[in-house]
This record gives C-alpha cells, structure tokens and sequence, in this order.
C-alpha cells in the first residue's frame, strides 16, 4: 500500500502492519493535508482478494479513513487479471492500475477481462 511513495505490507500480515501504516501517514491530516488516493498493493490471487475485503480487513480500514475525510479515493493495483476483476465485482473502487502488455492483450489472456469490467463500471 504505498500511498507514501514507499510504505509498502503484505496483506497477509497477521499483524494488520497495513492499519499501523494507514494511521501513521494519516498523522499529517491535521495539519490540513489528506491522501488524495489510497491503493491497495499488488493484489496478486483471490487469497489476497479475500483477505482485503473480509470483516477486519484492509479496506475497513480504509472505508473509515474515507468517511473521517482521510482520504478521498480509493484503489488498487493488481498483477492477477482474476483478482482485479473479483475486486471490482466485489467493491467501487475509484481506481484501478493493471500492467497492460501489448502481446498478452493481443492474445487475450492477460488484460481484456479487466478493462471489460472496468467498462462495465
């Protein structure tokens, strides 16, 4: 979740070491500053996927952080066509980064399915 430029966890981290980094950043909002748009790392399979969106997951977290006017958008990045779509079945995020390589495009199996479902959204 590198909404600092390098603050970065592992989802998986029984610890929840993403909430730490959410609310230390978030330290500067009284001073007047907020993120702009915070994302969800390098979603890589539905594990992560699950993870994130289940009860006391990441993005209660980052639901509330929006609701106290912490942040203003949120989204996700991902290197797993199945879990960008998942993610945006399952949540409106306000954005979405997914690597787009021409050939795999072109072959359709890596990158149409996400930007269909972006379209759909």
């Amino acid at each position: 979740m590198g909404a600092t430029g390098g603050d970065t966890c592992d989802v998986s981290d029984p610890t929840h070491q993403w909430r730490q980094i959410l609310t230390s950043g978030l330290v500067n909002h009284e001073k007047g500053l907020l993120y702009f748009l915070y994302q969800l790392h390098a979603m890589g399979n539905m594990q992560e996927v699950e993870q994130v969106l289940a009860p006391g997951g990441a993005m209660e977290t980052f639901e509330k952080a929006r609701e106290e006017g912490k942040v203003r958008y949120l989204g996700f990045s991902a290197h797993s066509a199945d879990a960008a779509v998942a993610l945006m079945d399952r949540y409106s995020f306000d954005s979405v980064l997914f690597p787009i390589n021409y050939v795999c495009y072109a072959q359709g199996n890596f990158g149409p399915q996400v930007v269909a479902k972006a379209k759909q959204k």
